[in-house]
């Protein structure tokens, strides 16, 4: 894979709709799969790492049920967060769907805005385990992180969940801290819905939350913004591909934008509208936004510093 060869500072090139870009090869490539399990494109051949979890956050879910349902039905665990509960029952209702289908494993929170109804109604299902969690040391975000790592790195944690006699305050954090971190070997690939939108202050936390999470080799983390169709991660430093078909020139456009929201760094990409060589970008400098992707099975960014991108998906999801 070559990269535009040029000593240019801050060089774009325009390229056509549609640039044969072939998968990589090169083991040492980190390939970034954002629409995994919604969209199972062919290069992927289940080579998703870790379990892949679903956390809903308390934010109205304005997803198509179609979406939904693929992302319920393609993740391991399903965790509410708090008020993420009442969020999942009305869209169940409101959509006419299976509420017997469609409960979470775990609610976990402070639990300042479950209400009884809500938590009532999946108590009496037997099947979903409610937690208070009411430490203010730590956000729901982070409990229900907490408790999917427990889940599938804590032996039988589901079936023996009442045996743990976890105490109400931060009795899973206490739990996870407690353990041997060698003990924790399943990796996470978590989806949060509701994570971006909403109060502007928790919106900065859930990306704080990317960059936080950056380094840790058992957690990958992804964001639905369902306010506006679209998804929102981090690429860490280094060479990555991701991986957005494309193959044909008149398929729909893939929107999306590069972006500095931590340090400063250097930038080249192969497989964009716009491509870029020796792009110093910054919050106060250059922003590579609304470029799209046009490479054939997606496009290739190296960057000298973690940077998260955000990828419009309107017209891609309305073909789901």
């Amino acid at each position: 894979m070559v990269f535009i060869k040029t000593t240019e500072p801050n060089f774009v090139a325009e390229n056509a709709d549609l640039v044969d870009i072939p998968v990589p090869t090169d083991p040492s490539i980190n390939v970034i799969r954002p629409l995994h399990p919604i969209i199972r494109y062919q290069i992927d051949d289940n080579k998703v790492p870790g379990k892949t979890c679903l956390v809903i956050l308390n934010q109205k879910i304005n997803l198509f049920p179609r979406v939904f349902e693929k992302l319920w039905d393609n993740t391991y665990l399903r965790v509410c967060a708090d008020g993420g509960a009442n969020q999942l029952l009305s869209f169940v209702r409101e959509n006419g769907l299976d509420e017997q289908k469609y409960l979470p494993k775990y609610i976990v929170g402070d639990m300042d805005s479950l209400t009884e109804e809500t938590k009532n109604y999946y108590l009496s299902t037997g099947k979903v385990i409610v937690k208070t969690q009411s430490s203010q040391y730590a956000t729901d975000f982070d409990k229900a992180i907490t408790v999917c790592f427990l889940h599938f790195n804590y032996p039988n944690f589901f079936n023996d969940f009442d045996t743990l006699n976890l105490d109400d305050n931060n009795g899973l954090t206490t739990l996870k801290n407690s353990l041997d971190t060698k003990e924790f070997t399943v990796p996470l690939d978590m989806i949060f819905l509701g994570a971006i939108g909403g109060r502007f202050d928790q919106t900065i936390h859930s990306i704080g939350e990317l960059y936080k999470h950056a380094s840790d080799n058992l957690l990958q983390m992804r964001f639905f913004n369902t306010e506006y169709l679209e998804i929102i991660f981090l690429v860490p430093k280094g060479t990555n591909f991701i991986v957005l078909e494309k193959q044909h020139v008149d398929d729909p456009l893939c929107y999306l934008g590069l972006l500095p929201l931590n340090n400063p760094f250097i930038m080249h990409t192969k497989g964009l509208k716009y491509d870029v060589a020796n792009y110093a970008s910054s919050m106060t400098g250059n922003i590579s936004s609304s470029n799209y992707n046009v490479g054939s099975n997606g496009f290739y960014v190296q960057n000298t510093d973690h940077l998260v991108v955000n990828i419009d998906l309107n017209h891609i999801l309305g073909e789901v």
